[in-house]
């Protein structure tokens, strides 16, 4: 099992102008990571800078931590063939980048986070699926040239909740794709966790380490304060925090990890609103803590 971070647990002193990339990777070695996962956002774009990618590697080289996983988003859930076409071809160019890198497991959405109720249904998500999957392995095609293991994560409402994301994964039906597994996401869908992550283990390949406030106050009532609440599919109110300190259950689910007998690449992400080295930090040092005794 190789413990780390996300780089989107730093995204906060990135878009700050406080660290870049380099500096974040360092700063994962330094504090314990033992992989990071790269998040091409807010202007980091390797798939479009090779000699950015070599810079990455040889930084990571030097500090002596491993370039884990490669995570990016995608949307497959249009009609137009020409946009589908399009998403496709750039994500087996991200796939691409990855492999450039010499990364082994990638993860990319297929849908889209949020929309209305209507546009969430069941009904909605089965009625898509064989549009979704289909996308999705032709990008598993694509990366199995490079031993690349693709991952769908349970990820917003749309393509969350562990029963859609053994469908997906089901649909795909190809030895190289699986689940990234955030153990936090199913908050999203009001599903328990602890639950979920019990049904989904079996279909893993990546495991993401996410801890959230929860709460059934209103949304708006609780941004009164200052905070960065955003509500669940069905209005409860969730904010991220450091990994231990919130209320989701890490503490039964790390257990379940370690029972599990996995051993890949476990991703500390902290989005919250406490400052983002700190937070992972401590994150990072309790999630250690708990998978490796």
């Amino acid at each position: 099992m190789k413990i780390g971070l996300s780089s989107y647990s730093l995204s906060g002193a990135m878009s700050r102008g406080e660290m870049d990339i380099l500096q974040v990777i360092r700063w994962c070695a330094e504090n314990g990571a033992e992989q990071i996962e790269l998040v091409p956002l807010g202007g980091l774009e390797p798939s479009k800078d090779p000699s950015l990618c070599r810079e990455i590697v040889r930084t990571a080289q030097d500090a002596g931590i491993e370039l884990g996983n490669y995570s990016v988003g995608g949307n497959f859930m249009g009609d137009d063939e020409k946009t589908l076409r399009a998403e496709l071809d750039r994500i087996k160019h991200e796939v691409d980048t990855a492999a450039s890198m010499g990364i082994r497991n990638f993860r990319t959405d297929v849908a889209h986070f949020g929309g209305s109720f209507e546009q969430n249904t069941i009904s909605s998500f089965r009625k898509l699926l064989p549009q979704l999957a289909a996308a999705a392995a032709a990008i598993a095609d694509h990366a199995v040239q490079y031993g690349i293991t693709v991952n769908i994560e349970n990820h917003g409402w749309f393509m969350n909740g562990s029963e859609r994301v053994r469908m997906m994964v089901e649909g795909v039906a190809r030895k190289n794709y699986g689940l990234q597994l955030d153990v936090g996401n199913f908050v999203c869908v009001d599903e328990d966790p602890v639950i979920a992550v019990r049904r989904s283990l079996p279909i893993t390949n990546v495991v993401h380490f996410k801890d959230f406030y929860i709460r059934r106050q209103p949304v708006d009532l609780l941004n009164m304060g200052g905070g960065c609440w955003f509500p669940s599919q069905f209005g409860t109110a969730l904010q991220g925090s450091v990994v231990g300190w919130g209320d989701v259950d890490v503490f039964t689910i790390a257990r379940l990890v370690r029972e599990s007998g996995f051993d890949g690449i476990v991703s500390l992400e902290f989005e919250g609103a406490e400052e983002c080295k700190m937070a992972s930090k401590a994150g990072l040092t309790i999630l250690k803590k708990l998978l490796r005794e």
